[in-house]
């Protein structure tokens, strides 16, 4: 389901976050669109301040809804002594903190999603190739696939787009419409 996926300007934009400084910060922008998901949008890069990436939000013109970031967006910076959240606010931006989940968790929610997902061919390209090379990581001493992922290039924009399922399933609750489990049934 990858094609050319236009923003829909009469659907809120939402955004799904991975954070990094040395390793990337990965961002979604997506809209709910009936029992779609529109996935319209993917930026990634590293080494840049939380300012370039809302920078660069503000630059695509959509009209935004909530900015779902991680767990540790709370967590106080050593540096600045604020957290992501509150570097945010600075800015006029409200992030959305999602708790703490397993990662087995968010990477079912994410099988779960697939179906119901239409990625913009063009916007997305760099997050769907990373998407297609997430895989577990090898144990050596076991000489077999492990549980946990392997943590490696396509990490960062899989994290976001496991951020990106739990936030759907947020959405879903709060409008009372149906979460990623009960979309799959329909789809």
């Amino acid at each position: 389901q990858v094609c050319a996926v236009p923003y829909d300007p009469s659907a809120m934009v939402h955004t799904a976050w991975d954070l990094g400084y040395r390793d990337s910060t990965s961002i979604w922008c997506f809209q709910l669109v009936g029992r779609s998901v529109h996935v319209i949008d993917f930026y990634q890069d590293n080494n840049k301040s939380l300012q370039h990436y809302l920078d660069w939000l503000r630059g695509q013109r959509y009209n935004f809804g909530q900015h779902f970031v991680p767990h540790d967006a709370a967590s106080k910076e050593k540096g600045t002594g604020l957290s992501y959240e509150e570097q945010a606010l600075k800015y006029n931006f409200y992030l959305t903190v999602l708790p703490r989940e397993s990662i087995l968790k968010g990477i079912n929610a994410a099988r779960i999603l697939f179906p119901t997902c239409w990625f913009d061919k063009t916007k997305t390209g760099e997050g769907i190739a990373a998407l297609k090379s997430y895989r577990k990581a090898w144990s050596e001493r076991y000489a077999c696939y492990t549980d946990s992922p392997l943590h490696d290039a396509a990490s960062h924009a899989a994290d976001s787009f496991r951020y990106l399922a739990i936030a759907v399933d947020k959405l879903k609750r709060e409008d009372g419409g149906m979460t990623a489990e009960e979309l799959r049934e329909v789809a």
